[in-house]
Parts: C-alpha cells; sequence; structure tokens
C-alpha cells in the first residue's frame, strides 16, 4: 500500500507540473485551475497518506515534538514544491528560468527564492533541530556526515573532470540534489533501525 500512494503521489505531481507548462503557454483557465488543485489534492493525499503509514509502520505512539517534527519536515517539503513550480512557471515564461540551469534569472523571482530558503528554510530548519530527540539527531548527524564525505569527493572530482574535458560541464544543482539525496537516505535507513 505504501508503495501504491508513493506511485500515485508521484504521477500526481508529474501531472501538475504538466498542467502548470500547459498553462504557463496556453494561458489560465477556469478548468486548468481545477484540474491543477484536483492533481495537487490528490499528490498531497497520497503524500500524507503514505507518510502516515511509514510513520505507524517505524513507531509507536508518537508524542507532541514528534508530530511537531514531521509536521516542520512536511512543512519544508511544500516549500520546496512552492519553489519548483515558481521555477517551473517562470521557466516557461521567460524561457531562462529552469531550475537545473546556469542562465540568468528574473531579479524578482532570484530575489524571492534566495529570502524564502534562507528565511523560510532556515526557520523551519532551526525549529526542526531544536525539536528532535537524540535517536532522530544521531539519524541526522549520520545523513549529515555521508552528505559531507560525498561533497567531499564529488564536487573537486567533476569540477577537475570538466576541466580536464573528459566530464560534462560542471552542475552545481546536480552535486547539491545527490548530497540531499545521499543524507536523506542515511536518515530514513538510521531512522528506521
Amino acid at each position: 500500500m505504501l508503495a501504491l500512494l508513493c506511485l500515485l503521489g508521484v504521477f500526481a505531481l508529474g501531472t501538475a507540473f504538466g498542467i502548470v507548462g500547459a498553462m504557463a503557454e496556453d494561458g489560465v483557465t477556469p478548468v486548468a485551475l481545477i484540474l491543477l488543485a484536483v492533481a495537487l489534492g490528490i499528490a498531497g493525499t497520497a503524500g500524507w497518506g503514505a507518510f502516515r503509514l511509514y510513520a505507524r509502520a517505524t513507531s509507536g505512539p508518537e508524542s507532541p515534538r514528534v508530530r511537531f517534527s514531521r509536521m516542520l519536515l512536511i512543512a519544508g517539503g511544500a516549500m520546496g514544491l512552492v519553489m519548483g513550480i515558481a521555477f517551473s512557471v517562470a521557466s516557461d515564461t521567460t524561457g531562462s528560468a529552469d531550475l537545473f540551469g546556469n542562465g540568468p534569472l528574473p531579479g524578482w523571482l532570484a530575489g524571492l527564492t534566495i529570502a524564502a530558503y534562507v528565511l523560510v528554510g532556515g526557520g523551519l530548519t532551526l525549529a526542526w533541530l531544536r525539536s528532535i530527540d537524540e535517536h532522530e539527531m544521531q539519524a541526522n548527524n549520520a545523513g549529515a556526515l555521508a552528505g559531507l564525505c560525498t561533497y567531499l569527493f564529488v564536487e573537486p572530482s567533476w569540477w577537475l573532470g570538466a576541466r580536464g574535458g573528459f566530464l560534462p560541464e560542471h552542475q552545481p544543482m546536480v552535486t547539491f540534489l545527490l548530497v540531499l539525496t545521499v543524507y536523506t537516505a542515511v536518515w530514513l535507513w538510521h531512522r528506521s533501525r
């Protein structure tokens, strides 16, 4: 059931991104807004259901502190989703705001993204770190160390390989996502033990 909910959530998010792309090309219509709301509702419901199933399978009764910590993680994920949609819409309207590209961005989008990332993301991170218990902190520390080690090896190697001409051009966002993926995988693995 957990895998089915995750798959449903991914398909619904893909549909939502497709609808946003179509709205950027063809304009915003009431039907498109309704379809977008339905797709996001399905994705959110599937994500919440998968999260609840995972939480029940990996822990006993939830304390208020654990619930608060999980809500902060969900808020961070929602912030990332909103930022991704903003980049997708801006990319379709300006042609240069590609999420993984290095091209110029509209000044308002860059400023708004930096402010949200630093202020909201930083606040959520600090609140989450203050709310977690010792087990969660150990999982966080293990994930952070694995992410740091990944960065220490991948970033200089890719940079040197690109300069040497045998690797593609360096992409900082790809490195960032790789480090974040390693951190998340190690964190989840330690949490489940």
